[in-house]
């Protein structure tokens, strides 16, 4: 019997990108047996089509952020029998190809990665490991591409086209809902190179979408990325426990550095707004606050 194949969309208020994703899935050469689309409380019409469309099963909830709606879409599929689930945001353009080049490696990896092209044609970081003995991200700078390898290897997953196998879900549950957004990807890939190796093909490609990003989602985007980090501590000490104490002082050393960066480096809209959030990240970090806090 051949492995059923279902992919995972998680939305909130772009459903003319949302349309053209599903396009771009319907005209993979691999066929995909149901298509789960997570409406995370949208309010620009996107349920109402939703609900008009043939061959796509809406789930509507709250707005969970990305983390939540992974969770409710790998959950769904994982409880209706899929065998593979292929999981991806509202924005992304899979080319033709894409799954089936991913499924040709489904005998070396059960976690298996595309690899992303920004608007503008360039290739996002796709080599990259995490270090849980300080919660930082080695960026190897797409070295394994430049050589020309076809497939290689990191131990961080992304929700913009990674593809996970059932027996992998069954080891390492859902992805975790508290993050909202930002390192929730990273993590899930983090638990399944436990079980797997965690491949990226060369050949599965994935273009972003024109979506412009306001200076709120922007600044909401950086907030979550420092918030969060007590999740990864939270992780990274189950797995790496003699490094707890190390791992505290060199989260707090990147949070002085982010004031370094904001003050002398990074090029930022406002440096008002910059400090603000950063100050607001560091304190909820503190204080393992979870879910949508800003």
């Amino acid at each position: 019997m051949p492995e059923k194949i279902y992919a995972v969309i998680v939305t909130f208020n772009r459903l003319e990108f949302l349309k053209q994703t599903l396009i771009a899935l319907k005209k993979q050469t691999y066929p995909i047996d149901k298509i789960l689309v997570i409406n995370n409380g949208s309010t620009d019409g996107t349920k109402e089509w939703l609900e008009n469309e043939e061959n796509i099963i809406p789930i509507h909830q709250k707005n969970l952020g990305g983390s939540g709606g992974f969770h409710t879409g790998v959950k769904a599929a994982y409880e209706s029998g899929a065998d593979w689930v292929w999981v991806m945001d509202d924005d992304v353009l899979p080319d033709a190809k894409c799954l089936e080049a991913l499924l040709c490696h489904s005998n070396i990896s059960h976690c298996i990665n595309p690899i992303h092209f920004s608007v503008d044609g360039e290739l996002l970081d796709e080599e990259r490991w995490f270090d849980g003995t300080d919660c930082k991200i080695i960026n190897l700078f797409n070295l394994s591409y430049k050589n020309g390898k076809k497939i290689w290897f990191r131990n961080i997953g992304s929700f913009e086209g990674m593809i996970i196998k059932r027996d992998i879900i069954e080891k390492i549950g859902f992805p975790d809902a508290r993050f909202f957004i930002a390192h929730d990807d990273l993590v899930y890939g983090y638990l399944a190179s436990k079980y797997t190796n965690v491949a990226v093909v060369a050949d599965a490609v994935i273009k972003k979408q024109p979506v412009n990003k306001s200076l709120r989602s922007m600044a909401a985007y950086e907030y979550y990325m420092n918030r969060n980090l007590w999740l990864l501590e939270e992780y990274a000490d189950k797995e790496i426990p003699n490094f707890t104490g190390y791992r505290r002082r060199r989260i707090k050393l990147h949070f002085i550095y982010s004031i370094y960066k904001i003050l002398f480096v990074d090029k930022v809209p406002s440096k008002r707004l910059a400090f603000k959030v950063l100050y607001r990240s560091y304190k909820d970090y503190k204080q393992k606050k979870e879910g949508m806090t800003f």
